[in-house]
């Protein structure tokens, strides 16, 4: 990197751990490994690139981290040989998935099931609720599986299955410990952290490539001072299949 680049980076908005170390603010500190130069040959808008790295952390450990759904080695240079089905709860076909189906529908555990052939054995929740991880658990094969939440979900309800191994993701593990209440924290794991060296390396190449396609994005203005409101707006659950990215300053 030299001065002036521009690169898309992935840091917790705040860290209780490390109170001046985060996201808010004008200087941001992340680990140089982890960081995606954005060349100008790159077809993103900085509002896109920005949403990057967080779904590409979450990506690599639900998919590939040994206590989550633990998937065959592979990387999408080198896919694996054998396919698989993998349930992604809000996926979107412009994106990858090879079906959709709407999940308002109360039948969609039958109508996975069906699309399955009963053998669905690894789900990533993106919504991560009760109806979600009920509608999850009931797509999922008889002997069960591996579950990822992006969300905590009460105990209660993921012990409706014990076959299913559940584990919560999130994309900061992949940095260091992670000091955070009500149960989304988690101690620093060196072996996260390899795994996402390893794969951003890669990810670093697709980019530059124009091989990576962001999420859907809502650009929001008003800077740092409307993040309440888009918080708000965030957990009125109005939003929904898009990541929202706020531009703090054009300087």
């Amino acid at each position: 990197f030299v001065l002036g680049s521009a690169v898309a980076g992935v840091t917790p908005g705040s860290n209780p751990g490390k109170p001046d170390d985060g996201a808010f603010a004008t200087y941001i500190r992340a680990p140089a490994s982890l960081i995606m130069l954005i060349t100008p040959q790159v077809k993103l808008a900085p509002e896109e690139a920005a949403t990057l790295e967080t779904a590409l952390a979450t990506f690599s450990l639900a998919f590939r981290s040994h206590n989550a759904l633990a998937l065959v080695p592979a990387t999408p240079e080198q896919p694996a040989e054998q396919t698989l089905s993998v349930l992604v709860y809000e996926g979107i076909r412009s994106r990858g998935a090879s079906a959709v189906f709407d999940y308002t529908d109360l039948n969609i555990p039958s109508a996975i099931k069906k699309h399955t052939g009963g053998q669905l054995k690894y789900v990533v929740d993106c919504i991560s609720d009760p109806q979600s991880v009920e509608a999850c658990f009931g797509a999922m094969s008889r002997i069960g599986g591996r579950y990822v939440e992006l969300e905590l979900v009460p105990e209660e309800f993921l012990a409706k299955r014990r076959a299913v191994h559940a584990r919560l993701v999130m994309a900061f593990e992949i940095l260091k410990e992670v000091k955070l209440p009500g149960g989304y924290g988690t101690p620093a794991n060196p072996e996260k952290g390899k795994l996402g060296i390893r794969f951003f390396g890669i990810f670093q190449h697709l980019l530059s490539e124009n091989k990576l396609v962001a999420h859907p994005t809502q650009r929001l203005e008003g800077g740092l001072e409307a993040i309440g409101e888009d918080l708000q707006l965030l957990k009125s659950g109005y939003l929904s299949g898009k990541k929202l990215s706020v531009i703090l300053s054009n300087e």
